[in-house]
């Protein structure tokens, strides 16, 4: 098999694919995004690489891929890259790195942020033939079976933490181990910015006269499916943003995807559901351009409009007009 590699380089005359042979020892690893080591002209240290194409055979006599480093990507990310530097003039390359994980993106391994990985106990026998062990006095030390009826419950636990919470020692583990009843798993951690934080969604405020008035002009158009564009007019803070997201989520909730709305700042608000069931907003500025983007994400679309941030405005004037 060929895997076609973009060297990681700025130099434009390197802006192209190079063919390397993939070596059977490396087959299973190396996949479409994966990041390689390959040997380049005549040059003694080996380059870094991003493998963008898989294929059967190559026309030229080539060099083997030597290593892999790690595999980041996959065929949408390669794709996305490819029009970025069709669209915007650059290197694949460069694309590319902007989509790595941060601390990542340096050719120095030594300065990358290294992967997180950890120690998981798995049962290794059935829960019926380890219970039957208990029964039967095959194991007798209290805390081993303390340490076997924490992992029946809560199985492919760290070890610092099946420690912890069963109060049982290395050597406990290790005897297991020996006589067979749990395996130990070496696995990537997986970053979680989230995992500890408490996110609350936000409510939506009681509108004032004027918002309320807005809310309805625009609720009564979506209701009797009339095209209409609509014009707010209202000072900093006077709390356009929150009719903006109100009728968003109308909208939501009826089942239709939002049209666009645009807000004197010139904010994109990007309205997706996240692993948390949340509704999470992301604020992202847009300079010369007052055009509504369409994104679509691996679990669904992504609904975008126009605004800037949501504020409480118990004062504020709004005004609308049809336009």
């Amino acid at each position: 098999m060929i895997a076609e590699v973009i060297l990681n380089s700025n130099a434009k005359q390197l802006n192209r694919v190079f063919d390397y042979e993939i070596p059977s020892e490396l087959a299973p690893e190396i996949k479409l995004g994966a990041r390689v080591l390959v040997p380049f002209s005549n040059r003694k240290e080996l380059e870094e690489g991003f493998v963008v194409n898989i294929k059967e055979k190559s026309d030229y006599k080539v060099k083997s891929i030597v290593n892999i480093n790690a595999n980041y990507l996959d065929e949408k990310s390669i794709s996305l890259a490819r029009w970025m530097a069709e669209r915007y003039f650059c290197n694949v390359s460069d694309c590319i790195k902007l989509m790595l994980p941060p601390g990542t993106t340096t050719k120095i391994l030594e300065n990358r942020v290294k992967e997180k990985n950890a120690n998981f106990v798995y049962l290794k026998k059935s829960v019926e033939d380890i219970e039957q062990d208990i029964q039967n006095k095959k194991v007798k030390s209290e805390k081993q079976i303390r340490a076997l009826e924490f992992l029946i419950n809560n199985e492919g636990v760290i070890i610092s933490d099946l420690e912890t919470f069963a109060d049982v020692s290395k050597a406990v583990l290790n005897t297991l181990l020996k006589n067979g009843y749990i395996e130990i798993v070496e696995k990537q951690i997986e970053r979680n910015p989230f995992v500890n934080k408490d996110i609350k969604k936000d409510s939506s405020f009681v509108l004032n006269e004027e918002q309320q008035k807005a809310y309805n002009a625009v609720s009564d158009a979506i209701e009797d499916n009339f095209n209409s564009e609509f014009l707010l007019f209202g000072v900093t803070g006077s709390g356009k943003t929150e009719v903006y997201l109100q009728l968003i989520e109308k909208v939501l909730n009826e089942g239709n995807m939002p049209g666009d709305s645009i807000d004197y700042f010139v904010f994109i608000l990007i309205i997706v559901n996240d692993l948390f069931g949340q509704l999470i907003v992301f604020l992202l500025v847009i300079l010369y351009s007052y055009n509504i983007i369409c994104v679509t994400l691996n679990d669904g679309p992504c609904y975008i409009c126009l605004a800037a941030h949501r504020v409480n405005c118990d004062n504020a004037i709004i005004e609308i007009q049809r336009v």
